[in-house]
């Protein structure tokens, strides 16, 4: 019997061998503006 998040790991994994590149950095960085832009009525911006 496999387990139900077997997909998920195998994802995982094949992520983790991806090279990191300029555009993982700059995907994370909207993330991060995106975040920042939802929050900041919170943080008193």
């Amino acid at each position: 019997m496999r387990p139900a998040n077997t997909t998920a790991m195998l994802g995982r994994q094949h992520c983790l061998r991806e090279k990191l590149t300029f555009d993982y950095l700059r995907a994370g960085l909207c993330l991060l503006g995106a975040v920042f832009f939802m929050f900041r009525a919170k943080l008193g911006w």
